[in-house]
């Protein structure tokens, strides 16, 4: 018996064009951007919007204090101390759902950014089966680079398609398949 995987395509401007989101891609960047505005966060404003398969919107997400933190001290916003403040915007998303009682089992989420690795694990619990992301900003260190191989692996082994609208591949040495299953 054998068994097809799903591969995640890894894609290129150039190959963007050839996923089945195309005829999504500018609404939902849009939508993105929208929600990714919604963050008080002076410097990163990032967007999660997961969708069923028929691109029905289920829940969305912003970067963001937790609800009910005090949004007024201006500590929080200075890096390194809003890292250990803040909640990522695919997180956030999930989190929505979850706190809505929707089921994310098989959707999509589409973002401004690559996810962090914990976004990634959050996203494969969650049963999200497709992630779309519309980024230009360069890697901005070793260290981002090696843990978007890990996102990369995670994907991978869990049968996650991660489309990427921009160069990260290239970055990371990875070939974009040329077929997508």
């Amino acid at each position: 018996m054998m068994i097809k995987h799903r591969w995640n395509c890894l894609t290129t401007d150039e190959t963007w064009a050839q996923t089945p989101y195309t005829g999504w891609s500018e609404y939902a960047n849009q939508m993105v951007s929208t929600i990714a505005s919604k963050s008080k966060d002076p410097s990163t404003k990032v967007g999660a919007w997961i969708t069923d398969q028929d691109v029905g919107t289920l829940s969305t997400g912003y970067n963001g204090l937790p609800r009910g933190a005090d949004d007024n001290k201006l500590e929080r916003y200075e890096r390194p101390e809003k890292y250990k403040w803040f909640s990522h915007a695919e997180r956030n998303a999930i989190f929505q759902a979850a706190k809505q009682g929707v089921s994310t089992q098989g959707g999509r989420i589409y973002c401004n950014l690559k996810p962090c690795m914990d976004c990634a694990v959050a996203i494969v619990q969650a049963g999200i089966t497709d992630v779309l992301v519309f980024d230009t900003r360069e890697p901005v260190n070793d260290e981002y680079l090696q843990d978007q191989e890990r996102v990369i692996q995670l994907f991978k082994e869990c049968e996650v398609f991660y489309y990427v609208r921009e160069r990260v591949l290239e970055d990371i040495g990875v070939q974009p398949p040329q077929e997508v299953i």
